[in-house]
């Protein structure tokens, strides 16, 4: 693998996990429509994780970067962190 695939599929797992327990702690908490939203959100963004991830994999990281992706996706993790 390359170093810039490698790069960026690792901090695809990264961003998996961190979704992965901001949705653990959702699960506690009362279901209320801000949490269900939220836990919707989070949903989404694990499946687009994911199929960057096998994209990535597949041979398409030139398409990617890590700073693209962190753009896009550690907003939402600091928003909904920031509302728990």
């Amino acid at each position: 693998m390359i170093e810039l695939q490698k790069e960026l599929i690792f901090w695809l797992d990264d961003a998996i996990s961190k979704f992965q327990s901001l949705s653990v702690k959702l699960s506690s908490r009362n279901k209320t429509l801000k949490i269900k939203a939220f836990n919707n959100i989070i949903r989404l963004c694990e499946a687009r994780l994911i199929a960057t991830k096998n994209y990535a994999k597949a041979g398409g990281y030139q398409d990617f970067s890590v700073q693209t992706q962190k753009s896009c996706y550690e907003p939402i993790m600091e928003y909904i962190e920031s509302n728990l």
